[in-house]
């Protein structure tokens, strides 16, 4: 039921990586970079999975709540600090 949301997690999670990581292998499409006083700030957009969540999660889901409560962008870390706490309910919520 959930394959889709999965591929799609760890597809940006993949790309995350790959961009902290300074690799090539993966596109950074939905990790953009912003100036901010001299230093680059790499933040990501979380439209797609927001998206998904009002689309394809149900309205009772605490993974679907909490998504749609994220601000639009996220720096890269902050996301990374998120990212467990949002597989792990995404696990708890598959049946």
């Amino acid at each position: 039921m959930f394959e889709r949301e999965i591929r799609e997690l760890t597809e940006l999670y993949m790309q995350i990586l790959a961009l902290l990581l300074q690799s090539s292998a993966y596109p950074a499409t939905p990790v953009q970079k912003t100036e901010d006083k001299a230093k680059t700030v790499k933040r990501v957009n979380l439209s797609d999975l927001k998206q998904l969540a009002l689309n394809d999660l149900p309205s009772n889901s605490s993974l679907r709540d909490l998504i749609l409560a994220e601000k639009e962008e996220l720096p890269v870390q902050e996301f990374l600090a998120k990212l467990d706490i949002l597989l792990k309910l995404l696990n708890k919520e598959i049946p």
